[in-house]
């Protein structure tokens, strides 16, 4: 007697992310964000950055520029972002949560060496956006995921960003548009000599992206001011997107009141529509209360001294600034955090400490 046991493949969903206008808007934390409240309505999330720049990975890069390297439990130096997603998801990350386009070129190099291509000539089309779709598809399989979260670092237009951009229109073509979507988070900046916000740099960065091929299915557009019907009219018409599907990203005074913001807006309800997959209830409670403490002022503060090399840039040593907030916030204390050049110990640390305490 002879028995077939069938296995029903996982069907993997994409989402796409990109950012349009100008960068650090945050496309980190909103992947991050869509990626907790799907997870907390039972999906299987799996994010993944690529970065268009030719670095192997961020190790060799210096922090004041490019922030801090965040190490992964197996070892490997990323983008900070892949901090992001582990705070919001919970859930360790490795090496194949991360690609840039210098492992891109280096395993597509080093194949020419081995005379892997047969001595066909190397191209952007096919070879590299293959290397870029093969990466994605091999995690998603790896890991059993209901969704893949890809982010992509940069701007819409960004010369290094072409290749990224055209693996991403090749997936969602050969997915089809009811597995795989696009996100595009963009700026709508404010003049206070008019006192108004405007969308026409978003509507000429969704105009760059659709002369890429690419049609965006959700905008979600942050502002540090309330948006109008009008403004959503105007980027519902001239980017082509669905009225529903244009959404506030108001700057909060805390990335962990994010959640709730983006879960009263239905962001993941329109994402799950866009993708056909069943809307479940997504219990955020635990963020609430983070959020609530976080903005309280009520808290009484504690002062910490943390000694550093790199002064310039805040998301140098971000996931210790994180380390710091979370464990005082549980304790119901508000951080304080005081940078010490580390160059100044050698004349004392007594300045540097009585300006912390005077912060009090």
């Amino acid at each position: 007697m002879i028995f077939l046991i069938f296995s029903e493949d996982i069907v993997t969903k994409y989402i796409f992310v990109m950012g349009g206008v100008c960068s650090s808007l945050g496309k980190g934390i909103a992947s991050a964000t869509i990626g907790l409240l799907v997870k907390r309505m039972g999906y299987t999330v799996l994010p993944i950055k690529i970065d268009p720049y030719l670095n192997v990975d961020p190790g060799t890069m210096s922090p004041e520029r490019h922030g801090e390297v965040f190490v992964t439990e197996d070892g490997s130096e990323t983008d900070l972002d892949l901090g992001h997603y582990e705070r919001f998801l919970d859930q360790p990350l490795c090496k194949g949560s991360t690609l840039t386009m210098g492992r891109v070129y280096q395993q597509l190099l080093q194949g020419e060496r081995d005379g892997v291509y047969l001595g066909r000539d190397i191209q952007v089309v096919p070879h590299v956006t293959n290397v870029i779709k093969e990466h994605i598809r091999r995690e998603s399989a790896e890991h059993k995921a209901d969704i893949t979260i890809v982010e992509l670092g940069g701007t819409i237009g960004d010369i290094e960003g072409p290749a990224c951009t055209e693996a991403i229109r090749q997936m969602i073509q050969e997915e089809g548009r009811e597995h795989a979507i696009s996100i595009v988070l963009t700026l709508l900046p404010y003049l206070k000599s008019s006192g108004e916000l405007k969308t026409k740099p978003t509507q000429v960065a969704m105009r760059t992206l659709q002369g890429m091929g690419i049609v965006p299915d959700i905008v979600l557009a942050r502002s540090d001011y309330p948006m109008g019907e009008s403004h959503i009219d105007k980027i519902a018409l001239f980017c082509n997107v669905d009225k529903k599907a244009v959404l506030p990203a108001y700057t909060l005074s805390s990335i962990y009141s994010i959640p709730e913001a983006f879960k009263k807006h239905g962001v993941h309800n329109i994402v799950l529509e866009k993708l056909g997959l069943e809307k479940k209830d997504t219990d955020i409670t635990d963020f609430k209360k983070l959020s609530d403490t976080v903005t309280s002022d009520s808290l009484p503060s504690v002062h910490v001294g943390m000694v550093i090399k790199y002064g310039e840039l805040d998301d140098a040593y971000l996931s210790v600034h994180e380390a710091i907030k979370s464990a005082a916030y549980s304790l119901g204390k508000r951080p304080i955090i005081t940078h010490i050049n580390a160059v100044k110990l050698e004349e004392g640390v007594g300045e540097e400490w009585e300006k912390m305490k005077a912060q009090d």
